[in-house]
């Protein structure tokens, strides 16, 4: 049923809300990359980065740049 509902697998589901959290601890706070994994429920940090990089196609130490990098031109 949850497969039908949400056409993820409960699993799948998880995993998603979990990177969209970290990515949203990278954007605004200071946390280290696995705090922020552990904030959103990864023990392991490299399963915290691995995660994070299969679903947004990059690791999250260059996610955190590429976000501070752009905050920086926005300003400008």
């Amino acid at each position: 049923m949850f497969v039908d509902a949400y056409g993820k697998t409960p699993l799948t589901y998880l995993t998603m809300l979990r990177v969209e959290e970290m990515a949203r601890l990278l954007r605004e706070t200071d946390l280290a990359i696995a705090e922020a994994g552990r904030r959103v429920g990864w023990r392991s940090r490299n399963r915290a980065s691995a995660a994070f990089r299969e679903y947004v196609g990059i690791t999250p130490s260059r996610y955190r740049t590429m976000q501070y990098t752009s905050g920086l031109v926005l300003m400008k």
